[in-house]
């Protein structure tokens, strides 16, 4: 299962996940409704003149955001359908910033340093900004500027854990199963604000099995146009 996501259900961790650039974030989103222009997907920061965010834009694509105190600095990407699967990703580096819709990458601007503070799913570092409703799932960031390869493996539907594993920092297949959302991965699990209902996921194609520092974990793996689960041993 996905999360659930309105201006009030979001996901949270009290930590930046990463401290230094490059990194590359991405998520599977789709949307019912906006309250601004833009709706976040991830987020780090902890006021609003630091921060970075993935979001989806007004015309359903995606704009990367990169603000370090004088003003924002952005990046665009395509145009989608809300009420259906799409694939975000943005890429913070020193030599670009960039984001990426459905694997279509473009590049404007740099960026400079990396904003601390919270590390947020499905609203920016207020809880009021960029707010949406809508459905997340497979959200992930890695310590590097993902290349075009990567990001067109994931639009179709390979899961992060399939991509630069030996650079992946934060993984959230976002499942909807318990009282928090864990990272088989890296465990940076996360915390939920007003308990963000659970939501029929996305398709992707898993790994037949994952290791959080060695020991074997169950991975759900969804299978087919129905979208059921499956939980391996």
């Amino acid at each position: 299962m996905a999360r659930s996501i309105t201006p009030t259900k979001y996901l949270t961790r009290a930590s930046s996940v990463v401290t230094a650039l490059p990194f590359s974030c991405a998520a599977w989103a789709k949307y019912t409704s906006f309250t601004g222009g833009l709706a976040a997907l991830i987020s780090i920061g902890n006021n609003s003149t630091t921060y970075w965010c993935l979001t989806i834009n007004s015309a359903g694509g995606t704009t990367a955001i990169y603000n370090a105190g004088a003003g924002t600095t952005q990046a665009d990407s395509g145009s989608g359908v809300g009420l259906t699967w799409q694939h975000h990703g943005a890429t913070f580096s020193a030599g670009a910033l960039r984001a990426i819709f459905n694997g279509t990458m473009v590049t404007t601007g740099t960026a400079s340093a990396v904003a601390t503070g919270n590390t947020q799913l499905g609203t920016l570092w207020s809880a009021t900004t960029f707010t949406w409703t809508g459905d997340l799932a497979e959200a992930a960031i890695w310590n590097i500027d993902l290349t075009q390869s990567d990001w067109t493996a994931l639009a179709a539907g390979i899961s992060p854990l399939l991509v630069r594993p030996d650079a992946l920092v934060a993984y959230w297949p976002l499942l909807g199963a318990g009282a928090t959302e864990p990272d088989p991965w890296r465990a940076q699990d996360l915390t939920l604000v007003n308990a963000p209902a659970a939501a029929p996921h996305c398709r992707i194609i898993t790994p037949t099995s994952a290791h959080r520092y060695g020991r074997a974990i169950p991975v759900v793996v969804l299978s087919g146009s129905h979208r059921f689960f499956h939980v391996l041993p």
